[in-house]
């Protein structure tokens, strides 16, 4: 009642008070301005969810986007602190107890409300226009490293040379390498990766280490990772898909299905699987090897031979044999050392070296182990590998490799040693193992004992894991893993154990009898005898298929437990630990531990208990361990700690590492361990109470850290914005990473960083002055606040550690106001600035003296920036004060972007000066600072970077960039091997003629969008003696774009790249009449791309340098529109390199190869594999007549490696040659025809031969891939073809086809036929009804935008022979089609009739009412996901004909189910069925407003991991029922709309 009269008064003071209406306008429309908030708020929340997702693995935010993120958290937390969860707040209590509008209150509201909604509605807008949103981020691939020492033996070189030659036959997507364990097989397979990289022969490489038993998840991770996918909680189908379709869009050409300009150009993918020991299903991981993803190669590594031919149909396979003597003795040599040398071991050296079988892992091994030893450790050693242990280690290793290990760990310098190099095996993910688990796991077995401090045991596990690598036991950690880049793991604090030594190191962990690894479900000793049972100290289950049952009874004597299941939160018995009263280390990752098992609180004697990326709940029974010490859980999904962990009190390290959900710790928690020396929480939800110890608070306080004082030296942390007190950080911090504020979620990867983003309340300087020796510093500010530089200014004088230091949109006009102490930023080696406006340079001069180890340097987007370094001096300074020659002697590399004001890197300014500018040479020579002539250039002779690698420029308002005398200072840039110059529209010259030689070890060059630029050299005026050949003489690759004026390489000259192999030009549309002539030398030219050159008539000019393009293999020619050809006479004969050519968008184009006056009869192409043409509007033949062919015989074509033809969109096309013709020799694999000319006359009217019936007879037979479309399709269906034309034919697709009935025959014909995909045709029926069928091999059918279809298959067709080898459905936009899958009566034997299909995707099928009856149902044995969406018309899926009698339907390998947009489902199955899915792991319902229930009958789904359920996720707790939860959903739908029903009624 009150409501209704507050609203009707405001309504009319609004209409009698207009001066005034506003406010009243504000409280009318309380309700509505903070519901249009919520909704807009919401939607922004999804954006920002939706841009984190699109920031790949290993990168990170762009500037901007970054940016973005920031102001959406914080108008986010904004909103949530204004308006809160409860909208009633603007209420007061008034007489008898009634809630009364408070109306001032409701006015700040509501108007802070449309002012928040006006900021939202902004940042969604500002959204919308970004476009990239990440950059790489990751260091040079672990593979790079290490390959580095790598000895180019002989007997390896010819092999690596063979190996990358395969991989680069297009024919060829599989190669195996094989070899006996420790032979080199890894090593070989990371040198193909380098030098694959370093030849650009791949643009994305991926290596993977597999193990025993594949890791799925974890290669998929590996994968998708490189290629920006983010799986998050993805079940392993969803990942396969993601992986298969971003696999397969990355490696194949995209032309589309219109004449668009745009398309998405071809990439070379390199997939290393290193270390296999089964079949991977290639499909199961999503890896589209083959058909049409021709750029997608696997390079598999194994010990088993068969493996590779029998299980993988790897193609080329290379056998790694032994080193040859020599070549083992030069590495062992290499390895041992000087010592080798020594008179004592002269004659013995040897002898060992040969006893290790010239095995190279044997010879490391042995070699580290006996560097530097005594003459009788040497001849030990010599005895005990020429009488090997008799284990038994046949198909493994060889008995040396096993001997050599076995000695060099019996050699161990110490127990201690040996005892790690054990525990490091027990490990589960030994190929990234952390020091951080092998301290944790150390401590808690009782290690370490002499170090008395947390610090002083893990710099004692780091010097034992260098020991342990220095004596080739342990590796540097490979790839980077998801694992590790999540939580921040430095390179430096990861290890990793070849897999064959791990195995020596487990076989005798075995052979003591107490310790037991199983690993892949392969179990690694004797376990099944029970005395070893009962006396097991040790047992590591890693990536098992399942919890065991049987442990509670038989370990009384366990100390150390580890256990990680297959299937991620598995669940675990209350009983399971009874009997495990000793254990000391307990580790459990990815389990189900909601609520814990009872049986772990009577683990009294734990130690260290890590479970890691688990489900919790309740963890209050862990309080009971009161001997714990060390504590985990890292990853794990955990929303509050609990208060009884105050009894926790001997804890030492606690790790909350990405709980990212957990928001509550209970007030005093954290102050009670007050023995705690390790405390791990970033990427945590807390939100810290203000003040001190509060018992009545609901969280944790930032103060309770001061009482961890006295031991405290690891803090990992991450909290809001908040104004730190002093003394909060505990001065005995020796490693930590601290960010205060919101946004940053991963951890960085160098330890001692500190990230602060300053406001209004900060105390920067409080903060740095409670650290110690600080290595990365990363200051920020809101952009939104304009702060004066007294509050944003830091002291750096403590700063003598600083290694890294980065600033970001900061207000300061000067980074040091005041002279720094000699030692200040000494150590600092990384330098980036980032919009920082007001700076207008970064250091002054006198800096370069202690900025000895400087290595890289970025700036960007600076408006105001001038300088990097600036020169100081007071008006009044006398010119003979002088300055000596700057020299960055260890900077190697400088990123300069968006500076428009920028002038030199180091620039002279007139400003009052605290800092003395005088400065003299070693020799005591001095130099005045007029001498340097700064302002000309952005370098200048006086600058010297004589370790200069990397130089990239963008966006800077230079003439020039490097100063004219450059020339006498040719060291200045003697090492610069990439140089990258962008949008810089001042620059006029780039090079001179006098200066070329200066850049010797150029190797990358890139120039795009400079309009001034006409060249890469300009002539000077020399004197005769001064004039030299212009080279760049390892110039690898050069671009050159969007330089509206560029023209020439040199103008009036002649320009040799003696190494250049890739060159790319595009968009220089001063190109017209030719691009290469005989002044240019390219002799080892590989690939040539020219796209965007409108006015370009020719590429060549009639007259070349000898030899040039005689070693093109690829040329790409794109949007040359006035290209009247690609190759003209004179160049043909060079043309015997080439392998692939692409010409797209040249619509004045005639003809690709000239021919004319070329006097033969057969014209051989003898390396052209790929051949692809499209969007060429006038071209009619492929290659022009010869005017000398002869008229008795046709003219012969020989292509003895063409194995992909591709024609798009040629309306004009005619023939492929206009004369008679043949061809002979070809491998034709894949042939695509799309919207091509299907003249069958010539330009003269002529009958001729059609352009498809002229490949065909010749090309069919090896055919593998045919797509076609348009007409060509209705009219060539038309024609009879030999039966035997299409035998080999695996893959069929077809686009807009005009026929009603696909011609049943030809698919019939084509007994090999895997795939076949029809899209947007106008079939009415694909499988016609028949007794005459024969079986077909068809796996995948993908139907299409068939809007006539109306049946698949036809009723009482007998369609065994064409389902029982299906293995993929897809059907999408077929609204006519009646049945998916026929009734029973179509099957001889309904119960195998789809017994192979194992994906089922249906969309847009709006007159399908179910999916088939429930007999055909029962044949789905092997279906692993099932997708239904956007049918209108579907009512259940399982259907009931009267065609079963049993009552029971298995659903045996479903895993993932998906049903969204399906208005009339009522349910999954309306009939009393009893449904068992025993392998669902995922289940999405969405948008299915009349689901009543999922099933009538009894339901089964003990494996769920994932519920969604109109887009918010179900719990799944042990009493979850799915009916249960889709009828609660159900009500809150049919709720919800009698509510909107009351609400219209009681408007009206």
């Amino acid at each position: 009642m009150v409501e209704i009269a507050i609203s009707v008064a405001a309504k009319i003071a609004e209409y009698l008070v207009s001066p005034v209406g506003r406010p009243f306008r504000y409280l009318w429309n309380y309700k509505t301005n903070l519901k249009n908030l919520k909704n807009e708020v919401e939607k922004l929340e999804a954006k920002r969810d939706t841009v984190q997702l699109l920031i790949k693995p290993g990168e990170d935010p762009l500037p901007d986007v970054k940016l973005w993120q920031e102001r959406a958290n914080r108008i986010i937390v904004e909103v949530s602190e204004a308006i809160g969860d409860n909208p009633e707040q603007a209420n007061i209590q008034c007489f008898k107890g009634f809630s009364c509008p408070n109306l001032m209150n409701r006015y700040q509201l509501s108007k802070k409300a449309g002012k928040l909604k006006s900021d939202v509605v902004d940042l969604e807008q500002e959204a919308a226009k970004l476009k990239k949103v990440s950059y790489p981020t990751i260091p040079e691939e672990p593979w790079l490293r290490s390959s580095k020492g790598y000895e180019a033996f002989e007997s390896r070189t010819s092999l690596l040379k063979n190996i990358i030659d395969t991989l680069s036959d297009p024919d060829v997507n599989m190669v195996g390498i094989y070899g006996m364990g420790g032979i080199g097989k890894t090593t070989l397979a990371q040198k193909v990766a380098v030098h694959s990289q370093q030849d650009n022969l791949f643009h994305v490489i991926v290596f993977v280490e597999v193990s025993k038993t594949p890791d799925i998840k974890n290669i998929q991770q590996e994968i998708g990772g490189k290629l920006g996918l983010k799986f998050h909680d993805k079940t392993e189908g969803e990942r396969a898909r993601a992986l298969y379709d971003q696999l397969k869009k990355e490696v194949t050409v995209s032309e589309g299905a219109d004449n668009s300009d745009e398309k998405k150009k071809e990439k070379k993918i390199l997939l290393i699987l290193d270390n296999i020991w089964e079949r991977i299903d290639l499909e199961r991981v999503g890896i589209p090897l083959g058909g049409d993803c021709k750029g997608l190669k696997l390079l598999l590594t194994t010990r088993n031979s068969n493996m590779l031919t029998n299980q993988m149909d790897s193609q080329y396979n290379f056998s790694v044999d032994t080193l040859e003597e020599a070549e083992a003795w030069s590495l062992f040599k290499s390895t041992a050392g000087t010592c080798v040398d020594h008179p004592d071991l002269k004659s013995i050296a040897p002898k060992v070296a040969r006893e290790c079988g010239n095995m190279p892992l044997a010879i490391v091994t042995i070699a580290s182990a006996l560097k530097n030893k005594e003459e009788s450790i040497w001849r030990n050693a010599l005895e005990e590998l020429k009488n090997p242990s008799s284990e038994s280690f046949e198909g493994i290793m060889t008995k040396e490799v096993y001997t050599s290990i076995k000695f060099s760990y019996d050699y161990l310098d110490t127990e201690e040693l040996r005892e790690i190099f054990l525990l490091c095996s027990r490990m589960g993910c030994t190929y990234d193992a952390s020091i951080r688990d092998l301290l944790m796991y150390g401590l808690g077995l009782g290690f370490f004992k002499r170090s008395n401090t947390l610090e002083k045991a893990q710099c004692r596990v780091e010097d034992l894991v260098k020991k342990l690598k220095d004596n080739s036991l342990l590796l540097d950690a490979p790839n980077e893993t998801r694992e590790s880049h999540w939580y921040g793991i430095p390179d430096g604090e990861r290890f990793a154990m070849h897999d064959v030594i791990c195995d020596v190191a487990r076989s005798i962990d075995c052979g003591k009898g107490n310790v037991c690894n199983v690993i892949d479900d392969v179990i690694l000793c004797p376990w099944a005898k029970k005395n070893m049972l009962k006396n097991c100290t040790s047992i590591t289950l890693h990536n098992i298929s399942k919890v065991p049952k049987d442990l509670r009874l038989v370990f009384p004597q366990l100390e150390f437990f580890y256990m990680k299941t297959k299937d991620a939160f598995s669940r675990i018995d209350d009983d399971f630990f009874a009997e495990m009263l000793r254990l000391q280390v307990l580790h459990l990752i990815e389990m189900n531990l909601s609520p814990l098992p009872t049986s772990l609180s009577h683990l009294v004697n734990l130690q260290t208990l890590c479970l890691d990326a688990c489900k919790l709940g309740d963890i209050a029974d862990i309080g009971k361990l009161e001997k714990l010490e060390i504590l985990s859980f890292r990853g794990s999904k955990i929303k509050k700690l609990s208060g009884e962990m105050r009894q926790l009190t001997s804890l030492r390290l606690l790790d909350l590492t990405h709980c990212s959900t957990l928001e509550i710790i209970p007030p005093n928690v954290i102050s009670c361990f007050t023995r705690l020396e390790a405390l791990y929480m970033y990427n945590t939800s807390i939100r810290w109470e203000d003040g001190g110890l509060n018992i009545g608070g609901r969280n944790a306080s930032l103060d309770e850290l001061k009482h961890l004082h006295d031991r405290l030296t690891t803090l990992e942390i991450r909290i809001p914005n908040v104004k730190m007190s002093k003394g909060l950080l505990s001065p005995q911090l020796k490693r930590y990473k601290i960010s205060i504020d919101r946004n940053w979620i991963l951890p960085p990867k160098n330890s001692r960083t500190l990230r602060v983003k300053l406001n209004t309340n900060d105390n920067a300087d409080e903060v740095i002055s409670q650290l110690m020796g600080i290595k990365q510093l990363e200051l920020g500010a809101d952009p939104r606040y304009d702060f004066t530089d007294s509050k944003q200014s830091v002291s750096f004088d403590a700063l003598f550690s600083l290694e890294s230091l980065s600033l970001e949109q900061l207000n300061l006009e000067k980074i040091c106001n005041v002279p720094l102490a000699a030692e200040s930023f000494c150590q600092l080696r990384t330098i980036t600035v980032h919009k920082c406006d007001k700076l207008t340079n970064i250091f002054s001069f006198y800096i370069d003296r202690i900025l000895p180890k400087l290595q890289e340097i970025e700036v960007s987007s600076c408006k105001n920036m001038e300088g990097i370094f600036a020169i100081e001096r007071e008006d009044d300074v006398n010119n003979t004060e002088l300055i000596h020659e700057i020299q960055f002697s260890q900077l190697c590399s400088v990123t300069l972007r968006g500076l428009p004001q920028f002038k030199s890197f180091c620039h002279r300014v007139k400003t009052p000066s605290q800092l003395q500018l005088t400065s003299s040479t070693n020799d005591g020579e001095i130099i005045s600072e007029d001498m340097i002539d700064i302002p000309k250039s952005l370098f200048n002779e006086k600058v010297v970077f004589p370790n200069l690698e990397t130089l990239e420029i963008s966006d800077i308002s230079a003439e020039k960039i490097w100063h004219n005398q450059l020339q006498t200072m040719s060291s200045s840039f003697q090492d610069l091997n990439r140089l990258v110059i962008q949008s810089c529209d001042n620059l006029n010259e780039l090079f001179s003629s006098s200066m070329v030689n200066s850049f010797v070890q150029l190797q990358y060059l890139e120039i795009s969008k400079c309009c001034l630029l006409k060249e890469v050299v300009f002539m000077e005026e020399l004197r005769e003696e001064e004039k030299r050949d212009a080279q760049f003489p390892l110039l690898k690759e050069m671009k050159i774009a969007h330089c509206p004026n560029f023209k020439a390489f040199i103008s009036n000259d002649k320009i040799g790249f003696p190494s250049l192999k890739a060159m790319g030009i595009m968009a220089c549309p001063k190109f017209k009449d030719y691009i290469f002539n005989d002044k240019v030398a390219v002799p080892n030219l590989e690939k040539l791309t020219i796209s965007g050159m409108s006015k370009l008539k020719k590429i060549w000019h009639n007259q070349l340098v000898n030899d040039s393009f005689c070693k093109l293999k690829s040329l790409k020619v794109d949007g040359c529109e006035k290209l009247l050809n690609v190759f003209p006479l004179n160049i043909h004969g060079g043309l015997l390199s080439l392998e692939s050519l692409e010409v797209s968008g040249c619509d004045s184009l005639k003809e690709i190869v000239v021919l004319r006056g070329i006097n033969s009869e057969r014209l051989s192409f003898a390396n052209l594999q790929k051949l692809r043409v499209s969007r060429c509007r006038s071209l009619k033949n492929l290659f022009s007549a010869s005017i000398l062919a002869k008229e008795e015989a046709p003219d012969m074509f020989y292509f003895p490696k063409l194995t992909s033809l591709e024609l798009y969109y040629l309306p004009q096309l005619r023939s492929f040659y206009p004369g008679r013709h043949k061809v002979e020799g070809t491998v034709l694999k894949t042939l695509e025809l799309f919207y091509c000319g299907i003249h069958d006359t010539n330009e003269e009217g002529q009958m001729q031969q059609p352009l498809f019936l002229s490949l065909v007879e010749e090309a069919f037979p090896c055919l593998e891939e045919l797509k076609l479309a348009g007409k060509i399709v209705t009219k060539r269906w038309q024609r009879q073809f030999p039966e035997s034309l299409f035998d080999r034919l695996k893959i069929l697709q077809v686009w807009d086809d005009k026929s009603t009935v696909l011609p049943f025959d030809i698919i019939q014909s084509c007994q090999n036929l895997e795939k076949l995909s029809l899209d947007g045709s106008s079939y009415e029926e694909i499988f016609p009804y028949g007794e005459d069928q024969t079986r077909t091999k068809i796996k995948t059918l993908n139907l299409l935008y068939l809007k006539d279809l109306k049946y698949i298959w036809k009723q009482n067709s007998k369609l065994d022979l064409i389902t029982q080898n299906l293995e993929v459905l897809e059907v999408q936009t077929c609204h006519k089609l009646i049945n998916l899958m026929p009734p029973p009566t179509s099957f001889q034997n309904p119960s195998t009739s789809f017994q192979n299909l194992m994906s089922l995707q249906v969309k847009r099928c709006n007159s399908l009412i179910n999916m088939g009856a429930s007999s055909v149902a029962k044949s789905l044995v092997q279906l692993t996901e099932m997708s239904i969406s956007s049918c209108e018309k579907i009512t259940e899926v399982i259907g009931n004909h009267g065609d079963i009698t049993e009552d029971e339907i298995i659903f045996r390998k479903l895993k993932s189910l998906m049903l969204r947009y399906l208005p009339s489902l009522t349910s999954f199955c309306s009939w009393n069925f009893t449904l068992k899915f025993p392998s669902l792991e995922t289940l999405i319902v969405h948008d299915c407003p009349n689901m009543k229930i999922f099933s009538q009958g009894d339901l089964t789904t003990q494996k769920l991991q994932k519920v969604e359920i109109d887009y918010k996720s179900v719990e799944l707790r042990s009493d979850f029922n799915l009916n249960t939860a889709i009828q609660q959903s159900y009500k809150k739908v049919i709720s919800a709309k009698d509510n909107g029903a009351s609400s219209s009624q009681h408007m009206e």
